[in-house]
């Protein structure tokens, strides 16, 4: 797009104009090139007009758009400009430009003021999206310039941190813009955000947080949620507080983009006359998919001897393998390392720290091969993948067909590639569900209903999800919250793994863990290696005295004990935080009962809180079957805390 443009000029009187020159006029740069007819100072009375070629730099430019009526043209000249649109009096970096090349070239710019009219004639759009269409960018900046003159913010939520703050650095990176000025990005505790930051992105747990002192999103003009089809608990509550809030703010824009082509259900939620369907094109390359014959029993095994297969015989690609969990990950990464050669072995799954999350994303020298969890699926790009493993199962049953279609995408990112699936074709089309269920079906939501009744939703039941929620599964959330106070560190160690395992250090560190060790419960476990961290912490605390302080390091204290410092201390400030709220929502509750951790009846009352808040979650050993268990009713108290207490015969299924 040519920032240049010709526009005639008529002047009022007879004046002195250069040939070539430059003039200011009503705040443009005007660069006059060529006038129409050839003056000189007796014929320049008679000409009625000249032909004016004049720039307008892209920061005037961007001054110039109007909310929701911006066009693709004009959003492309600023891009095209050579100058900075945000930075006065600077210019874009020579890598802007090779960047922009780059997306320009996708299928999905060509669409650009498709979208835009789509965008601009509905309230609520549902994008699907094909393989290789990068959404999670360039949705966003579509938005972007179009958003650009309004009061509100865009905010952009993904299900993961590791894909918030990806996205947030790759359209930084692509306007030229540093992280947290114009672009920035906000996950818990972490927030890189300035007073002129204008697209935001976020987990949806961070901007479901933010909805409970804002329910209808006041600070925001467009809210985009992606990675829809996976059906994350904050997800599906999220689009039931949108719902809400669209029918009270006729100024917001929603999105809600899928990565499958389940659009119909969300079409449904919103309603025809505010939602509309837009497709997005993509750019993959085809994936030849295998299924093996018979079923197997020893898929783990399989995997790896296919992954060495490949390696040994195939031609280069990196090699991509999922599987049900973070062990089997972790376990796979120590028997490939050990039995192949140039192969670099790395895992990804979501409770890997940061720093070892991103290696997957670098560029080897040797051939990869990546251990991961569904984390991979969509919420991460690994490029270079051409083939890729396949399991049947995530940990509680089948993946959908859905799930492993997106798996099989990831093969064909940069070149034709392979998915070997790992069960039979029968499987596939008989045993596994279409999509994936709705996480808001399964337990365990009693935080989202806290902070939905926080939000001033008295009743629950009757806010309009995607799905509607069981009402027993409500009901069990309800349950929850009569005792989560007691549960507090062991809320905030949920889902987060405390513990470091690296590569070729494991022997060293499960001896480390072992000073933490509990023969009986892996709670309490993680609650010894919680308070020795809170010891080892309040020990170099600036308040002490001096004589009483210790020069220790935490950061090395916890790499010595081979502990991750950054859940550690995220699980601290969470124990505070559930505690702060819970203050505030309920002020006239009695504060929790709390026992030191030297009380000789510090784990009799771990195991009885434990017994008392998830008896509905407990289990006996069937004596008829091997390792089999019986789960109790859920709505019976079925296991009276000193069960658990005065022994260990309950647990041990004696």
């Amino acid at each position: 797009m040519d920032p240049w443009h010709w526009q005639p000029w008529f002047p009022d009187t007879a004046q002195q104009l250069p040939v070539d020159g430059i003039c200011t006029f009503k705040n443009y740069q005007r660069v006059i090139k060529a006038p129409k007819y050839q003056h000189t100072a007796t014929s320049l009375p008679f000409i009625k007009y000249i032909q004016l070629r004049f720039y307008q730099s892209p920061f005037l430019m961007m001054d110039n758009l109007q909310r929701n009526k911006t066009t693709a043209t004009q959003a492309m000249a600023i891009e095209d400009g050579k100058d900075h649109p945000f930075r006065p009096g600077e210019t874009n970096l020579a890598r802007y430009f090779d960047l922009l090349k780059q997306r320009r070239a996708l299928p999905v710019s060509a669409k650009r003021q498709e979208f835009l009219d789509a965008y601009h004639q509905n309230q609520v759009l549902v994008l699907s999206s094909e393989p290789g269409s990068e959404r999670a960018v360039r949705i966003p900046q579509f938005i972007f310039f179009d958003e650009w003159k309004g009061d509100g913010k865009i905010a952009c939520t993904h299900t993961r941190r590791i894909a918030v703050a990806s996205a947030a650095e790759r359209t930084a990176a692509e306007l030229d813009v540093h992280v947290g000025a114009e672009v920035g990005f906000a996950v818990r505790f972490d927030k890189v955000r300035h007073g002129r930051t204008k697209l935001l992105y976020m987990t949806d747990r961070t901007l479901l947080e933010a909805a409970r002192i804002q329910p209808n999103f006041n600070d925001f003009a467009c809210i985009i949620i992606d990675e829809a089809h996976e059906r994350a608990l904050a997800t599906d509550m999220l689009l039931g507080l949108l719902k809400v809030a669209i029918s009270q703010r006729t100024d917001l824009k929603v999105g809600v983009m899928l990565a499958t082509s389940d659009t119909q259900r969300f079409l449904d939620c919103f309603g025809d006359k505010k939602a509309a369907h837009f497709e997005l094109s993509g750019q993959n390359h085809p994936v030849q998919i295998t299924y093996i014959k018979e079923p197997i029993l020893e898929v783990f095994s399989a995997a790896l001897n296919l992954a060495k297969c490949i390696h040994e015989k195939e031609e280069d690609g990196d090699i991509l393998i999922f599987f049900s969990s973070a062990g089997e990950c972790e376990e796979a990464c120590l028997l490939l390392g050990k039995n192949t050669r140039d192969l670099e072995v790395l895992p990804l799954y979501s409770e890997l720290p940061e720093h070892q999350k991103s290696r997957v994303l670098q560029k080897s020298t040797k051939r990869m091969c990546v251990c991961a969890t569904n984390i991979a699926e969509a919420s991460m790009t690994v490029d270079g993948i051409v083939h890729v493993i396949g399991l049947e199962t995530l940990l509680t049953g089948p993946i959908s067909q859905a799930a492993a279609r997106l798996r099989a995408d990831c093969a064909g990112r940069i070149k034709p590639g392979f998915c070997h699936r790992l069960y039979t074709y029968k499987s596939f089309k008989e045993e596994m569900k279409t999509f994936s269920p709705p996480k808001i079906h399964e337990n365990g939501i009693s935080e989202s209903i806290l902070k939905l009744k926080a939000m001033g939703f008295d009743n629950v039941a009757e806010l309009d999800f995607v799905d509607p929620t069981h009402p027993g599964i409500l009901f069990r959330g309800l349950e929850d919250l009569e005792h989560i106070l007691e549960m507090l560190i062991l809320a905030a160690l949920d889902g987060s793994n405390i513990y470091l395992r690296p590569h070729g250090v494991r022997y060293f560190a499960d001896l480390a863990r072992q000073q933490f060790a509990d023969f009986i419960s892996d709670h309490l476990a993680q609650l010894h290696a919680f308070h020795a961290y809170s010891h080892a912490k309040q020990q170099t605390s600036p308040e002490l005295p001096d004589k009483e302080r210790v020069g220790l390091d935490i950061r090395q204290w916890c790499f010595d004990a081979f502990l991750n410092h950054s859940v550690l201390d995220e699980v601290a400030r969470v124990r505070q935080q559930l505690k702060e709220q819970f203050h505030l929502l309920f002020p006239d509750w009695r504060a929790p009962n709390t026992t030191l951790f030297i009380d000789p009846n510090y784990e009799i009352n771990i195991r009885k809180a434990l017994a008392r808040t998830f008896y509905y979650r407990s289990a006996f050993r069937d004596p008829a079957g091997v390792d089999q268990y019986r789960v109790y009713m859920s709505n019976v108290t079925a296991v009276e805390p000193g069960w658990l207490a005065s022994g260990t015969r309950l647990l041990q299924g004696n």
